[in-house]
């Protein structure tokens, strides 16, 4: 249902701007849906899997909205970022540490499955990947903080989105050469952390 009112909410900000969509515009829609799943009946046992249905089907509809390459690598890096925010801000019984590197690793997950479908050129999708990843770093380094009690550190949540991204390399519409390149991808953004 939440994926449902993500989806609304970025079609009708689109609507009512004539077709375009502002990155700053996608991260507060993103935010807010992450931060309220609390209240759209997610709860400590279900939140991670929600997490990467949400950002599956964000990723996803965005990616199917017609932007040039250019813009769409900077509306995903924002997506992105505003996810991770939206977890930042969650109010949840038993969010801790290992929930939390849950979440981040279903997201991480959700956005490959969210790109699977937008184009099987591998060069775009390594682009777009190292957008999310980027956007993910971004609000990661702004959250860390809120969770500095629970052990987390930014490279150990680092690691768990590319976990969940890396898990989810096989679905993507290109061959094994490629996909073993973007594995390769993700293992050098890995190190630089």
């Amino acid at each position: 249902m939440i994926s449902l009112v993500g989806t609304i909410a970025i079609d009708a900000t689109m609507i009512s701007s004539g077709g375009a969509l502002s990155a700053g515009m996608l991260q507060t829609i993103a935010t807010t849906l992450f931060q309220n799943l609390s209240a759209a009946g997610a709860n400590s046992g279900n939140l991670s899997g929600i997490s990467g249905t949400l950002m599956s089907t964000l990723v996803a509809h965005v990616g199917k909205g017609g932007f040039r390459a250019a813009d769409l690598q900077t509306l995903l890096q924002s997506l992105s970022s505003g996810a991770v925010l939206g977890v930042g801000n969650l109010n949840i019984n038993g969010l801790g540490g290992q929930l939390v590197s849950e979440i981040v690793k279903q997201i991480g997950a959700g956005s490959i499955t969210g790109i699977s479908g937008i184009s099987n050129n591998s060069a775009i999708l390594q682009t777009l990947i190292s957008a999310i990843t980027k956007g993910s770093q971004n609000g990661l380094g702004q959250i860390i903080g809120k969770f500095s009690g629970s052990g987390l550190n930014l490279k150990d949540l680092l690691s768990n989105l590319i976990a969940g991204q890396s898990s989810k390399i096989g679905i993507l519409p290109v061959g094994s050469v490629q996909q073993t390149v973007i594995s390769l991808l993700l293992q050098a953004l890995m190190s630089k952390i």
